[in-house]
């Protein structure tokens, strides 16, 4: 197949010089913060630059490549599909990225005839090539063929955030459709969603995740291949367990609902199920458990004093903004701070003799679905404040365990300190009942399962672990919170105010 020039072409709207300095220095700087995808609305936008645009005349489309560079110095690469009409009349006004004389461009994702496109691609495991590299369209072993004369509808679905997610549907009983997620955010890597997806689907035959049916990438003739998309069997489900848990929780009462401690346990076992699966190496090195080391231990521990000290310096920034009970327990915080770097310092001296795996790196409640019968673990991009090449770092299962504690305490005491409302005394008595309940239940039946990347490790190096990385995900939580959901951070400061409090009655004794 001959190249194509992935420079300026006429499908997707740009034709010369002149319209893309229009749109690199007018359009996009515009558009690009508005969109909720965007990941850095707390940075100062300097400048756009459209490195790819990639014409697709099968579909009427393109993809922009875009580069954003910052006023600190750095940038970010983010996915444009786009889609160029005479009016902006022709497109819904949510998808109009800009209008001029000469037409509009707006986000293809709202095209079907891009939607499709996408799927076909895939299916046929397209390749198409550039002057600036290559389209590469690949099909997973649980995608079937289907017919050209399969009719499927497709639609954009609202709710996802950082990325564009869409559904297709075939018209036909029986086939469920799939799930196809456009990632936005570009990164030079392979994204571990990707890898993950197709290891515990096509090698581990891990039952409990949406099954992995192809993926997008982009190869540049100089660099590493990004990943553009994920293509994934739907699966049918109720709701995800934070609102499945929030609407159980809402009916008050001093006692946990039976039906939340057995889907609890139930959560603990798939939870061991899928930290299994990631240790049972089947010949591909990016799965292989490994010990800790010297190497690993300085530069996780350099990460979390690193971000404790930003938390630190946020909150004394911002303390005097924070009222009531929060206030206190900032200051508390900010007076026993070192208590959590020295926590943090243990790793470099602890022996430890567990093993490190690969993980699901961003683990909750919300990320979990009830499908009426069984439970579906959803989404294994990572941290998102973390580079691809981070989230790909293995890690001791223990941080997927810590996440969902809080999780955990999350849920139960987001109805409350939300609203900045503090529960009475014997509200709170049993909120902490109930909490210590959630998590007793989840870690017994966890520790059942005998993981056996655990397995060489003895009670308290596992207690270690587990109290590292909550208290980890905490002070996360914390300056995630300060940033974004200010309202919310009542909660991860009472989370860490009684991490503090256990270690400071720990090391008085």
């Amino acid at each position: 197949m001959q190249a194509r020039p992935s420079s300026l072409g006429s499908v997707g709207g740009v034709t010369d010089q002149s319209m893309q300095r229009w749109l690199e220095q007018e359009v996009l700087p515009a558009y690009l913060p508005a969109c909720r995808w965007f990941a850095a609305k707390a940075r100062v936008l300097q400048s756009v630059k459209l490195l790819h645009h990639l014409p697709l005349p099968a579909a009427g489309c393109a993809l922009w490549i875009v580069q954003a560079q910052f006023s600190d110095g750095g940038s970010q690469s983010y996915l444009l599909p786009v889609r160029f009409t005479a009016s902006a009349e022709e497109v819904p006004q949510k998808a109009v990225i800009g209008a001029g004389p000469s037409g509009c461009w707006s986000d293809a994702c709202f095209d079907a005839g891009f939607r499709n496109f996408l799927l076909e691609a895939i299916h046929q495991k397209q390749r198409l090539k550039f002057d600036g590299g290559e389209l590469q369209f690949s099909a997973g072993k649980m995608l079937l063929p289907y017919s050209d004369q399969t009719r499927i509808a497709s639609r954009v679905l609202e709710a996802e955030q950082s990325n564009t997610a869409m559904i297709y549907e075939p018209e036909q009983a029986g086939d469920g459709g799939f799930f196809l997620k456009i990632y936005r955010r570009l990164q030079a890597q392979l994204n571990p969603e990707v890898e993950v997806s197709r290891y515990l689907t096509e090698q581990a035959r891990f039952g409990h995740i949406p099954p992995y049916a192809g993926a997008v990438h982009w190869k540049p003739v100089a660099g590493k291949r990004m990943t553009l998309a994920i293509l994934q069997k739907r699966v049918n489900a109720q709701a995800d367990l934070w609102r499945l848990w929030s609407t159980w929780l809402s009916n008050g009462g001093p006692s946990l609902p039976e039906p939340l401690l057995l889907q609890a346990a139930l959560l603990a076992k798939r939870t061991a199920a899928l930290h299994q699966a990631l240790a049972d190496f089947e010949g591909h090195s990016a799965f292989l458990p490994e010990p800790f080391n010297s190497t690993y231990c300085a530069r996780l521990v350099r990460r979390c004093r690193q971000s404790l000290r930003r938390v630190v310096q946020l909150l004394q920034a911002r303390q005097d903004l924070l009222q009531g009970y929060a206030r206190d327990w900032a200051r508390y915080f900010l007076t026993h701070h070192h208590l959590a770097e020295g926590l943090f310092g243990h790793m470099l001296t602890k022996q430890l003799l567990s093993l490190r795996i690969r993980i699901h790196g961003d683990y909750h409640l919300g990320q979990v679905l009830f499908d009426g019968s069984d439970l579906i673990i959803l989404d294994f991009e990572g941290e998102p404040d973390q580079t691809l090449l981070q989230r790909r770092t293995k890690h001791s299962p223990l941080k997927d365990v810590a996440g969902m504690l809080r999780s955990f305490h999350y849920v139960l005491w987001a109805p409350y300190l939300i609203h900045n409302t503090l529960p009475d005394a014997a509200a709170q008595m049993h909120l902490r009942q109930q909490y210590q309940q959630l998590a007793d239940c989840f870690l017994q039946h966890y520790y059942a399962a005998g993981i056996s990347a655990l397995q060489r490790a003895d009670a308290s190096e596992i207690e270690f672990l587990l109290q590292f990385h909550i208290m980890e995900k905490t002070i996360y939580e914390l300056g995630y919170e300060l940033n974004s959901r200010p309202t919310w951070v009542g909660i991860p400061l009472l989370g860490v105010v009684s991490l503090l409090e256990t270690l400071a009655n720990s090391s008085a004794l």
